[in-house]
């Protein structure tokens, strides 16, 4: 038997009073979504930052890399002429 003043069996209605208590709550997410949420984001912005580090990282060594084949280059040049110069003399 189901009682009827207790509010624990009773079914909800909406009246007016009820309707205007329930929208006036905003819809809050719960704890553990907004901290995944968070989390997700945090991983992100670290992944995104080591992927930015991790190129500019590549851009560096090929520039490296080429400046040091254009000094070999020079280098070998300069050795060259200085070996002309030397047959020159003798």
């Amino acid at each position: 038997m189901v009682c009827v003043r207790c509010k624990q069996h009773r079914s909800p209605t909406i009246d007016a009073n009820n309707a205007s208590n329930i929208s006036a709550k905003p819809n809050q997410m719960p704890w553990k979504l907004t901290i995944r949420i968070g989390e997700l984001l945090v991983t992100a912005a670290l992944a995104v930052a080591i992927i930015a580090a991790w190129r500019a990282e590549r851009a560096d060594r090929a520039q490296l890399a080429a400046e040091l084949a254009a000094a070999k280059q020079s280098l070998t040049q300069a050795d060259d002429r200085q070996h002309t110069r030397d047959s020159q003399l003798l």
